[in-house]
């Protein structure tokens, strides 16, 4: 074979090549990288839509998350890209998957000022079968049209006679008015429904013993069927989740969480693990406060998480993302004491 070392000598004298070789030789070698080396360390977020923590996100937004790597559309699923809109239920549609992007447009609108969390859990995977190193979960707040801010009347909800600790507003029975959950101590706890312009039935359903002195309601859809179920706080005995039957009644029996003894003073529901489904963080007055991870079926992980010293006096509790990392921290209120934010390690651990 003839070789030419004198030609390669006056190539190597032209001004640049030498810089322009070395550019040809990197662009060839980034397109003969295998794609799974390529992306072997797994995909990360690169923006959520609404943002986190939007407080006036329009009615009608489509809830995606956009990674840096094209998504595998069949481990995209409502198991591993799970929203809650809080007032209605856990959200149904089908998800759409393009190159990185995983998105969901819902059937209805939001409710105004409504709270939706979203996750997207570690089951979705890269197109070679990677995972994130972790779960994202963010929410944010449906916008609120502007009024006034006066309120010439009022319509009742429940007798006079109840005493009432606690309630939750939400669309419990599916037909597209917000209806109102009643905790009550000592007197039985009831759901009245909307009749569609702000007044409520006289009478409404039930849930629970009648002697639970509730202290705190909530309601998400905890067993992922798509409606609004309630849990309840109580002082002095055990708290209890009630499933909805899909109309507005709830199951007569609960799934009870926490001893009795905690004297629970306030709950919140979120996604503390990023696995999808609504956990319940607990404040108690006689007891740890403690976050109950849901079994996926709207029953809960005992003994659960512990959050604070164990003596706090606490009577509410929320969740949000305050520092920005993708996951649901916990804001504590107490009384007498010193308030706090507990920052979670990703887990559902704080």
């Amino acid at each position: 074979m003839r070789t030419f070392p004198h030609l390669f000598r006056i190539f190597l004298a032209l001004p640049g090549f030498r810089l322009r070789a070395a550019a040809l030789l990197a662009v060839a070698a980034a397109f003969l990288l295998p794609l799974p080396v390529a992306l072997a360390q797994g995909p990360t977020v690169t923006a959520t839509n609404p943002t986190s923590n939007t407080v006036n996100a329009p009615l009608t937004s489509t809830v995606s998350i956009t990674y840096n790597q094209p998504m595998s559309s069949t481990t995209v699923t409502s198991r591993t890209f799970v929203v809650h809109a809080m007032q209605t239920g856990r959200l149904t549609q089908t998800l759409g998957v393009a190159g990185g992007k995983i998105s969901l447009t819902p059937a209805n609108p939001f409710k105004p000022g409504e709270l939706v969390q979203a996750s997207a859990t570690t089951g979705t995977l890269n197109i070679t079968g990677t995972a994130p190193l972790s779960p994202t979960v963010w929410q944010f707040f449906a916008a609120a049209g502007s009024g006034p801010a006066t309120f010439p009347r009022g319509n009742n909800v429940g007798p006079a006679a109840d005493f009432t600790f606690s309630l939750a507003l939400g669309d419990v029975n599916g037909d597209g008015y917000l209806d109102v959950a009643v905790g009550n101590d000592a007197d039985p706890n009831v759901v009245y429904l909307n009749n569609g312009d702000g007044t409520f039935a006289a009478s409404g359903n039930g849930f629970g013993t009648g002697t639970d002195n509730t202290a705190a309601v909530a309601l998400g859809d905890v067993d992922g069927d798509g409606d609004l179920d309630v849990a309840v706080g109580n002082f002095g005995t055990q708290n209890v989740v009630y499933l909805n039957n899909g109309d507005g009644t709830f199951a007569a029996s609960g799934n009870n969480f926490g001893p009795a003894v905690d004297y629970t003073l306030a709950l919140a529901l979120g996604d503390v693990d990023g696995d999808g489904d609504l956990d319940v963080a607990v404040g108690n007055n006689n007891g740890q406060n403690v976050v109950y991870l849901n079994n996926g079926d709207g029953t809960f992980a005992a003994p659960g998480n512990k959050f604070g010293p164990g003596n706090d006096f606490t009577p509410t509790v929320s969740f949000g993302d305050v520092d920005g990392d993708g996951d649901l921290d916990l804001i504590v209120g107490n009384k007498d004491e010193q308030d706090k934010i507990y920052l979670n390690n990703g887990d559902g651990t704080f």
